[in-house]
């Protein structure tokens, strides 16, 4: 199983799993993007047989504090297929994430 930060050619295909578990999403960030805000997200994922099996999303989150910026993330979009569940993809992909950014 091969756990990986995707190349945005990749997001597309996590979409599919994204949309799976959070139905509607698709929709609502095509919406946004002709909005002005594009779906900027570092996406994170196992995949096995070329199969998305699990993703988290990382996402800059720019904090505004005392009338300075300063850098933040967020985590989002945290999901993985039902048959591979409770076997710790989410969280190794969580700890990869988190060791990126």
């Amino acid at each position: 199983m091969e756990k990986r930060h995707s190349l945005s050619s990749e997001q597309d295909r996590c979409f599919d799993l994204i949309e799976e578990s959070f139905p509607g999403i698709r929709a609502n960030s095509i919406r946004c993007e002709k909005l002005g805000f594009p779906w900027d997200s570092k996406p994170f994922f196992a995949e096995e047989h070329g199969e998305i099996l699990s993703h988290v999303g990382f996402l800059d989150y720019p904090l505004l504090i005392n009338g300075k910026w300063h850098k933040a993330g967020a985590l989002h979009a945290v999901c993985t297929k039902p048959a591979y569940r409770r076997r710790g993809l989410s969280s190794e992909l969580i700890q990869k994430a988190l060791k990126w950014a």
